[in-house]
């Protein structure tokens, strides 16, 4: 196995401004249910540290029969008191490759209970 790496970028939707203060849990399905690879919090300009993450070999994307894939899926959550909880599934991780994923901020609707709205997407397998 070798290493990617993955950054989190959160921004107020519409306006791109840096959400700091985000709570960023990245996971990965470990076939038992949900195993965390990583907390962190996104700083003053609305980014993560970087996130080492073991991921496959890259030699798996040039051979056509194999049918390993070359990258590792993740499970990405970002929470912030006041937005709208969003998770990402299926986030693709490269050996030796930085995956960025950005993440647009919604505000909650005044007088909204902070967990009451959520949204969930999944990635789609990229065609290699």
């Amino acid at each position: 196995m070798q290493k990617g790496s993955l950054l989190i970028r959160t921004y107020v939707a519409n306006m791109l401004a840096p959400v700091s203060g985000v709570r960023v849990t990245v996971t990965e399905d470990n076939g038992n249910g949900e195993e965390i690879i990583a907390f962190r919090l996104t700083d003053e300009n609305g980014k993560t540290d970087i996130i080492d993450i073991e991921a496959p070999d890259m030699e798996l994307s040039l051979n056509q029969d194999n049918r390993e894939k070359p990258f590792k899926n993740i499970n990405v959550k970002v929470e912030k008191e006041g937005f709208v909880i969003f998770v990402i599934r299926n986030v693709q991780v490269f050996a030796n490759r930085l995956s960025e994923q950005n993440v647009g901020m919604i505000p909650l609707p005044e007088k909204s209970e902070y967990d009451e709205f959520s949204n969930t997407y999944t990635v789609t397998p990229q065609n290699l």
